[in-house]
């Protein structure tokens, strides 16, 4: 196992503070930055109960300024399989309703 930051001869950590580092951009994250945020999601077991432990997410406040954070979210819990990306495949009942819109867009063009 890895040790972060400076550990005496018991092995306890004497660093006052570690940094983090913003999962999605790779940039540390400074002290300062208060607009920083860290998200831990649970993992779940297929019936769908805690199990106990959780991924943990960083973001830095530069990319919540920018509006970006949503996005760098939901792309590293595609990555991570947390959640499941697009697929080009549209459900039925989206497909008959584009159809009949279509119809109707025919039909007014031809009066």
């Amino acid at each position: 196992m890895t040790t972060i930051g400076t550990v005496n001869e018991d092995g306890q950590n004497v660093d006052l503070y570690i940094p983090r580092k913003c999962h999605a951009s790779h940039r540390l994250i400074p002290s300062y930055d208060h607009g920083a945020i860290q998200i831990a999601i649970g993992d779940v077991d297929d019936n769908g109960v805690y199990s106990g432990t959780s991924q943990i997410l960083c973001i830095s406040g530069f990319l919540r300024s920018q509006g970006e954070s949503d996005h760098a979210i939901n792309h590293l819990c595609i990555g991570s399989g947390i959640i499941r990306g697009k697929t080009s495949r549209q459900p039925k009942w989206l497909k008959k309703r584009q159809a009949e819109a279509r119809k109707k867009f025919a039909n007014k063009k031809r009066r």
